[in-house]
């Protein structure tokens, strides 16, 4: 008989073939995926998995079948394993500010104690949170709140969480067979004010936006205008933006200066709408405003 596996992305391989029992012995099978053990008995055989926790199986298709495939049977795998959904790029945005950040921890076992862990840049691993099967959670960081459900744990940051900049945010199970990581990057949104639009006589159109106190913890801030005639979101501009670092009384270092672009019209063109947006925020888009050629007016929503 014959064991296979199809995975999501398409691929096959072989996970082992049984060769017939012959007078109440059956031989060893040959296993072609260390992922997996199987045994052949004489009117069965049992596959176990090695590796549970393996993500990539989740969702494929394990099949058992005789040789020649003229009987067949077949189930998709579900692995159970920690996620965090909010990292799939590797990366959580934690703000320094309210409204605090909530990731969650999914796919936990009603049987399963967990552990929320911090490793900084050293490999130091610290627990700052801890959830067991009755959905008791205690939390040893003031930073952090945390809750239980039964197949998933939030955990919130509050306070100054400046000092988990570029550490690995994990959940794991208490045998650490099972588990989801990601880096943490902290950020202040963008504090602005005193934006402005205007257009001279040469139906040339400048933009600045004064930034009072940004920060992340990556140094990647990003400002971008743009420019849309029908109030939909348009072509961007070519932006520049221009930062200096400043303490605040905290002793907290933040940056702040401001963001600048040009933009040459068409006067047989009448309203030209105009939006920026800077990054990190909690808005998408944080200014929108719109001039008209040849009025001297200008307005802002």
């Amino acid at each position: 008989m014959h064991w296979s596996i199809r995975y999501p992305n398409g691929s096959y391989s072989t996970v082992a073939e049984c060769a017939p029992c012959v007078n109440n012995t059956c031989p060893a099978c040959d296993v072609n995926n260390t992922d997996f053990r199987v045994t052949r008995f004489e009117t069965s055989s049992t596959l176990q998995m090695v590796n549970g926790s393996d993500k990539e199986k989740d969702g494929a298709l394990l099949k058992c079948s005789r040789s020649d495939n003229a009987t067949a049977d077949d189930c998709t795998i579900k692995v159970f394993y920690y996620k965090l959904p909010q990292c799939e790029g590797g990366q959580l945005d934690v703000s320094e500010v309210e409204p605090w950040t909530t990731v969650r921890c999914e796919g936990l076992r009603r049987t399963q104690n967990m552990n929320w862990t911090i490793t900084d840049d050293s490999g130091d691993v610290s627990q700052i949170a801890y959830c067991d099967t009755k959905k008791n959670c205690n939390s040893s960081n003031g930073d952090v709140i945390v809750s239980r459900e039964n197949q998933f744990s939030n955990l919130t940051f509050v306070g100054n969480v400046r000092e988990k900049n570029n550490t690995t945010l994990t959940c794991v199970n208490r045998q650490a067979v099972t588990m989801d990581s990601c880096r943490i990057r902290t950020f202040y949104p963008a504090e602005t004010n005193n934006a402005t639009v205007r257009v001279d006589s040469n139906f040339t159109v400048t933009g600045r936006v004064y930034i009072d106190k940004v920060y992340a913890s990556d140094n990647n801030i990003t400002c971008q205008w743009y420019h849309t005639l029908d109030n939909e979101t348009g072509d961007q501009l070519l932006s520049n933006l221009s930062l200096s670092t400043f303490t605040d009384t905290d002793g907290l270092e933040y940056q702040q200066g401001h963001c600048d672009t040009t933009l040459s019209v068409n006067s047989s063109e009448i309203i030209h709408f105009f939006g920026v947006v800077i990054q990190p925020s909690n808005e998408a888009v944080q200014l929108a405003g719109a001039v008209t050629i040849g009025q001297s007016y200008l307005t802002f929503h």
